[in-house]
């Protein structure tokens, strides 16, 4: 069981007896940006109540929210259904996440966040350097990394909207 930094109110990990199932959690925003309405989030952490922590809380916030225990679960929930944001822990069974963060980038634009341990100056470094969009590191509190998940999408949703201008402007310019 976790405290909210939010509201103060107790966060029970709702279906921990079964790690590896998608979670079901209602897309219908209690608050929040529009954007998360149809947002896509994937968390891949090893650690079962962190990563449930997570995806509740994010879900609670009005974002579809699936989740993963290592890279091969990451790879089979990418495979089902693409994500605007996978959250990646670095120190994991088989493949950490730095492996999973350059595999991602090498193969699509997704938003990545690490969300991890490691948070010596010179892992973020690293972590940034292979690709992620962000960085936070353990303990966090549940309030900044909706402010950073928020900022990474709105950030993308502002970089796409401008390459859509431009593709227009150029067009009309023939």
């Amino acid at each position: 069981m976790f405290t909210s930094a939010l509201t103060g109110e107790k966060i029970t990990p709702g279906f921990a007896q079964q790690p590896t199932a998608a979670p079901s959690w209602s897309p219908r925003p209690v608050g929040g940006r529009d954007m998360a309405v149809s947002t896509e989030i994937l968390v891949v952490d090893d650690e079962v109540d962190l990563r449930e922590m997570v995806a509740e809380y994010l879900a609670r916030h009005g974002f579809h929210v699936r989740t993963a225990i290592d890279g091969e679960g990451m790879a089979a929930r990418m495979q089902e259904k693409s994500a605007d944001l996978v959250i990646l822990d670095i120190n994991m069974p088989g493949e950490d996440g730095l492996t999973l963060a350059r595999r991602l980038r090498e193969h699509s634009d997704v938003c990545i966040m690490m969300l991890t341990a490691a948070g010596e100056i010179v892992d973020r470094v690293v972590g940034l350097e292979m690709g992620a969009d962000d960085y936070i590191a353990k303990p966090f509190d549940l309030r900044e990394l909706l402010a950073r998940v928020r900022t990474v999408l709105r950030r993308r949703a502002d970089a796409d909207a401008r390459s859509v201008r431009a593709v227009l402007h150029n067009q009309a310019r023939w």
